[in-house]
């Protein structure tokens, strides 16, 4: 790979910012101790709806499933579909009084809806690490380190 072209460098941040942007990791300690206020959860339904939120992530080995069998692309789109959908949903829980929101409510479909979107970043995960690895095949596991110890802060 030649040093002067500028496109795996590109992806490179474009990966970063995307990781960055997404930030699910770390998304359930910003807004659970609302999700407890309005939907008068225990601290121990809200302890069950964090590990729902890492549970989704057990089932990350579908998107490398997905990434092996479609376009990358798709597997980005359905990641971020499934973010936007499960996180949207909580946000519509808690803000609006709808008898919609009052089904949204129920600690079932909250513990669903915060697994869907712990997963939804195995997705966009995924996509990140095939698109850096292919990008630089070389230097494959110094990436790697740089792109997670990026994301720790």
């Amino acid at each position: 790979m030649s040093s002067s072209n500028p496109l795996p460098w590109l992806s490179l941040v474009a990966v970063i910012w995307l990781q960055a942007v997404i930030g699910t990791n770390t998304n359930f300690a910003a807004y659970s101790s609302q999700l407890k206020q309005y939907l008068s959860l225990s601290q121990l339904q809200l302890n069950s709806l964090a590990f729902a939120s890492d549970a989704g992530k057990l089932f990350g080995w579908v998107s490398g499933l997905a990434a092996a069998h479609i376009p990358l692309w798709l597997v980005l789109v359905i990641g971020s579909t499934l973010g936007f959908v499960s996180y949207g949903l909580q946000f519509l829980s808690i803000t609006t009084t709808s008898e919609t929101s009052s089904f949204l409510r129920s600690y079932p479909v909250m513990f669903l809806l915060n697994t869907v979107a712990g997963n939804s970043i195995c997705w966009v995960n995924t996509v990140c690490y095939i698109v850096v690895t292919r990008n630089f095949p070389l230097d494959q596991q110094v990436v790697k380190v740089a792109e997670l110890t990026f994301l720790r802060f």
